[in-house]
């Protein structure tokens, strides 16, 4: 299967998260998958949707989005630059004076190296608009090394949760990989979802539509490749607090995770992520991924805050589109440095 063997790209544009993704949030959207082979063996994934009535000036063409698409890109056996202008000539094809929105595109070279490649092969043009930062942790040199470069205040408050939810007696750490307990293992991720502040606000899992279709789904089709790593922590047998996460070529990623807001006092949440990176690191991860925006929570414990950018792409001739790059280029820095220099802060 090429999301497994793919050499460039991310398992995010792969069945086992896309599929699910279409069926909870697909409905108002026409989704647009891209295949490309190589005589009869497939060789490249890029999956879109494309918007009819979309305003105009705006992409017709985008990577799928919302609040549970934190990264999407491509897979690719090929070189990805080749893969990217095939799309990109398909795109133009259809919808000849659309623009395509590349959202949450790392900043990296083996991203932005193949999107520059193909843009100019292709004679379009392109511009930019920085999104947010993630949260990553490099484990590269072994969690021992990891931990030393903490900060001592940090380690202190972790270990005193940690022995207090390892020593005192009722507190239980349950882990769950494989299809054998997963579907109770799942009912009580939901247990905590209700009982967490994100339930109030109607966030949660258990409450947000589409959202336990999506996450019910992935949580299966992972477990069946032995990819899921799923950690619940029970006080005398009920589920307080959870980390969910899948393991996709030595990086582990956290999908999500909660706690009863009622043991809020016992710092469950972080106890329960920092117990599931070191188990994840020893399983083999050299690279934990918390997705998503750097949350507070998430940057003491986080090495790396790498940046994420939305790329529009358009043909030379979308005179709106042109106009937008300009104001992302030169008005919007422009006026940056201006409030900055009135309000006596240091430019952005």
């Amino acid at each position: 299967m090429l999301a497994s063997r793919a050499v460039h790209g991310e398992w995010w544009a792969g069945p086992d998260w896309m599929l699910p993704w279409l069926t909870a949030f697909g409905a108002p959207y026409e989704p647009a998958i891209f295949l490309v082979y190589a005589e009869s063996q497939l060789v490249g994934v890029v999956p879109m949707v494309r918007h009819r009535h979309r305003a105009l000036g705006s992409a017709r063409w985008t990577l799928p989005r919302n609040a549970h698409i934190r990264r999407i890109g491509w897979l690719s056996d090929i070189d990805p630059t080749d893969l990217l202008v095939s799309v990109f000539r398909a795109c133009r094809r259809m919808s000849p004076y659309g623009a395509i929105a590349f959202p949450q595109i790392p900043a990296a070279e083996t991203w932005e190296s193949p999107l520059d490649a193909a843009i100019e092969r292709c004679g379009l043009s392109t511009y930019r608009v920085e999104e947010s930062e993630s949260a990553v942790v490099d484990v590269s040199e072994g969690w021992d090394a990891y931990v030393q470069s903490r900060d001592g205040k940090l380690l202190r408050s972790l270990k005193r949760h940690l022995k207090r939810l390892t020593a005192e007696q009722g507190w239980h750490f349950e882990f769950h990989h494989d299809r054998s307990t997963i579907d109770a293992a799942w009912q009580a991720v939901l247990d905590v979802e209700r009982r967490s502040w994100k339930h109030g606000s109607g966030s949660s899992i258990a409450n947000e539509a589409g959202t336990a279709v999506l996450y019910g789904d992935v949580v299966q089709r992972f477990a069946a490749r032995d990819a899921l790593q799923l950690w619940i922590l029970r006080h005398e047998g009920a589920p307080v607090a959870y980390a969910l996460g899948v393991v996709d070529r030595g990086c582990y990623y956290l999908l999500k995770n909660s706690f009863d807001e009622a043991y809020r006092s016992a710092s469950p949440g972080v106890a329960l992520v920092w117990y599931a990176m070191r188990e994840a690191t020893e399983r083999g991860a050299v690279r934990l991924d918390f997705l998503g925006d750097a949350m507070e929570w998430k940057r003491p414990l986080a090495t790396q805050f790498p940046a994420y950018f939305t790329w529009t792409i358009y043909p030379p001739t979308h005179v709106l589109a042109r106009w937008r790059a300009f104001s992302e280029d030169v008005i919007k820095p422009v006026w940056r440095r201006a409030r900055a220099a009135i309000h006596g802060k240091p430019a952005p």
